[in-house]
């Protein structure tokens, strides 16, 4: 009798410890859920920023199109004193207005490209910064799963020792109601 009550004391407590194990790792949880969220308010821009880093791409394919463009046509009137399609002469003064206007052309591009580039810096150094927030999140996810399976490991063990206090004690009504007013 003595030692079955020494027994269902000592499985008592260790229901009461797995019951505290559940929650610490219910408390830790809770801050990486924490953590998760203030996490993801640092990256509410990323479909912004991924947008235009394409947009940029894109614009830096159709600048270089038309400089290569207003470069050719330049070379069409430094080759060119005859068009090749009418056979008129293209007079000298005309020659020279349409190669200054399209190399301010080509100045205009080369300005645009090159602070369409300090752009896509810019934004390429954020998504940097946005991956290495979705790496501390994914590491944060993979913390909670093993502490969610830790809280898991001490229900299980709790369930497990509540079996053998519930067979310690039989069909003894009166022990079963004094083990669970000790756990409460």
């Amino acid at each position: 009798q003595r030692k079955s009550a020494e027994e269902r004391d000592g499985y008592i407590t260790e229901i009461k410890d797995a019951r505290q194990r559940q929650e610490d790792c219910d408390t830790e949880i809770e801050k990486i859920d924490e953590r998760i969220a203030e996490e993801l308010a640092k990256i509410t821009d990323e479909k912004n920023n991924d947008t235009r880093l394409k947009e940029y791409a894109s614009l830096e394919k159709r600048l270089n199109r038309d400089l290569n463009q207003t470069r050719k046509e330049i070379a069409f009137y430094e080759k060119n004193h005859v068009c090749p399609t009418c056979s008129q002469s293209i007079p000298q003064d005309k020659a020279e207005s349409e190669k200054a206007k399209k190399n301010n052309q080509v100045t205009d591009f080369r300005n645009a490209l090159d602070e369409l580039e300090k752009m896509r810096a810019k934004s390429e150094e954020r998504q940097t910064e946005i991956n290495e927030v979705k790496t501390t999140i994914q590491e944060l996810k993979d913390e909670r799963i093993r502490v969610n399976t830790r809280r898991r490991t001490a229900l299980d063990y709790e369930n497990k020792i509540q079996g053998k206090l519930d067979a310690l004690s039989g069909g003894e009504e009166g022990d079963i109601a004094d083990a669970k007013k000790k756990l409460e």
